[in-house]
C-alpha cells in the first residue's frame, strides 16, 4: 500500500490490525496501531479515520484499565461520529464510555449510555449483536443497583437475540451445505 502511495488503504489496514489486536485483548499494540491511524488520518485530512482512530485508542486505553485517559478520548469519538452520523463509531463509543463508567461504579451514567447505545442499536434491524451486547450490559447494571426484575428482563432479552443470532448462523451454514451437496451431485451426474 505504501509503495503505492494508497493511503487509504493504508489507513484501512491500520484500522483493521488495531481491531485484531483489540478483539484478541492486547491492547498495548491495538493502541499502537490505533495511534498509527490517527497520525496518518489527520496528516491526510481523513476526518471520519480520526474519529474512528480516536474511537479504538479510548477503547484499547479502557482494556488496559486507563479510564482516567479513556474517557475523554470516547467523549470526544462519541460527539464526532453523532455529528457525522456515523452509527459504527457511536455504538462503540457509546459501549467503551459505559464500560469505563461500569468499571468506575457508576452504575447509573452506565446504565443511561448503554439504553443509548441500545436505542441506536435498535433501528433498522442491521445492529443485533451490538443490540445484545447493550441488553447485557443494562442487565448487569440493573444487577448492580440491585433492580432485579429489570436485569432479569433485559438478561432475556440478551438471551434471545443471541438464540436469534445463532439460529441465522445455524441456517447460513445449513443453506451454505445444502448448496455445496447439491453441487457436487450434479457433477456426479455429469
Amino acid at each position: 500500500k505504501k509503495d503505492i502511495n494508497d493511503v487509504q488503504g493504508m489507513i484501512n489496514t491500520s484500522l483493521n490490525i488495531g481491531s485484531c489486536f483489540q478483539y484478541s485483548k492486547n491492547y498495548d499494540s491495538a493502541y499502537y496501531y490505533s495511534n498509527a491511524t490517527e497520525l496518518l488520518a489527520v496528516q491526510n485530512d481523513k476526518t471520519d479515520d480520526v474519529t474512528g482512530a480516536v474511537c479504538n485508542k479510548g477503547t484499547a486505553l479502557k482494556g488496559l484499565k486507563k479510564y482516567a485517559a479513556a474517557e475523554p478520548l470516547l467523549i470526544q469519538s462519541l460527539k464526532e461520529a453523532s455529528g457525522n452520523n456515523n452509527t459504527s463509531i457511536i455504538l462503540t463509543s457509546l459501549q467503551g464510555l459505559g464500560d469505563v463508567y461500569f468499571e468506575q461504579q457508576q452504575f447509573n451514567k452506565a446504565l443511561e449510555l448503554y439504553k443509548q447505545g441500545a436505542a441506536t442499536a435498535g433501528l433498522g434491524g442491521r445492529w443485533k449483536e451490538q443490540l445484545a451486547t447493550f441488553y447485557e450490559n443494562m442487565a448487569n447494571c440493573y444487577a448492580s443497583l440491585k433492580r432485579y426484575d429489570e436485569a432479569y428482563a433485559f438478561s432475556r432479552n440478551y438471551k434471545s437475540i443471541q438464540d436469534t443470532l445463532l439460529n441465522e448462523e445455524n441456517s447460513r451454514h445449513i443453506n451454505e451445505m445444502n448448496v455445496l451437496y447439491e453441487t457436487e451431485q450434479k457433477q456426479k451426474q455429469i
